[in-house]
């Protein structure tokens, strides 16, 4: 298996990415379930503000759920979309 076996790691190495997105339509947060430390705090610091981002972006009011019918077509902004 890929990933017990740790090569998706050796595969897929961490990046670094920007906490802070900014792009032609705003600014978004960078956060989600990869997200596992924030360079420049302690780890339980980074991992706590990383908690805290995201149960604040998961807030039903920042979620769009769709209920599909026949001839639906979905587009959206993949660099500013959490998918759960």
């Amino acid at each position: 298996d890929l990933v017990a076996s740790g090569r998706w790691r050796i595969r897929h190495p961490p990046a670094r990415r920007r906490l802070v997105r900014a792009s032609e339509r705003g600014e978004s947060l960078y956060v989600g379930k990869h997200c596992s430390h924030i360079e420049g705090m302690s780890l339980e610091e980074g991992r706590q503000l990383i908690r805290e981002l995201n149960r604040h972006i998961t807030q039903e009011r920042f979620v769009y759920t769709h209920r599909w019918s026949p001839g639906d077509l979905v587009i959206c902004d993949n660099r500013a979309c959490l998918h759960r």
